[in-house]
């Protein structure tokens, strides 16, 4: 099924205010008068971080960096970020890089 973009409000952690285009996967024609928090995507981002930053430290790597897209979509009534294959149709390209001082000295 074939999902037409939608534009929504959403509410930065500053308080600040934006439009995105979002898949809305349910069908909501009043997903366009409601404002949703922008920090359903960045705890995504943060999560994804977090593991990635902890398998470097296991690997013991000493230089890292992961790119992914993140499409962003109405589920559940809430924004939600969904990791895609391919940075062409992403709503967001992230890349996350880490320097790990250190990381060939752990035993």
């Amino acid at each position: 099924m074939e999902y037409k973009p939608k534009s929504v409000s959403v509410a930065l952690e500053n308080g600040a205010r934006m439009l995105i285009q979002v898949k809305d996967t349910e069908g909501d024609e009043d997903i366009a008068a409601r404002v949703f928090e922008f920090s359903e995507v960045t705890k995504t981002i943060q999560g994804i971080g977090a593991s990635m930053a902890e398998c470097f430290r296991n690997a013991r790597v000493e230089k890292a960096a992961v790119e992914f897209g993140l499409e962003a979509c109405i589920e559940a009534g809430k924004l939600t970020a969904v990791l895609i294959g391919g940075s062409t149709t992403a709503s967001f390209k992230v890349t996350l890089e880490w320097s790990i001082s250190g990381a060939s000295d752990r035993s």
